[in-house]
């Protein structure tokens, strides 16, 4: 990639939780799907931005039809550097 291109985005997905020791405690369990691009924004400077929405995790039994419509819990943006070893990430729990 030369300076300013933006990668194809690739999929991802994890199922992840958040907890948190506050009244009433937080107990946030989603299955997370999402992309990861990498961005060249400057020469040898290249970023991997993930983008991310996860919805309730449920245990849906195996032939019990189709599930319920389920509702976004939770929406990630990160940025990363080149070896995903580090970056910042915005994400926020409910409903939008």
């Amino acid at each position: 990639m030369s300076g300013g291109d933006v990668g194809q985005p690739d999929h991802l997905r994890a199922d992840p939780f958040a907890v948190h020791a506050v009244n009433p405690p937080l107990d946030v369990r989603s299955n997370l799907n999402g992309t990861f691009t990498y961005m060249t924004v400057m020469p040898k400077q290249t970023n991997i931005l993930v983008v991310a929405t996860g919805t309730p995790a449920i245990q849906w039994p195996s032939g019990g039809g189709v599930g319920p419509v389920l509702v976004p819990n939770v929406h990630l943006r990160m940025v990363l550097d080149s070896e995903w070893k580090s970056g910042t990430a915005y994400y926020g729990h409910g409903s939008p």
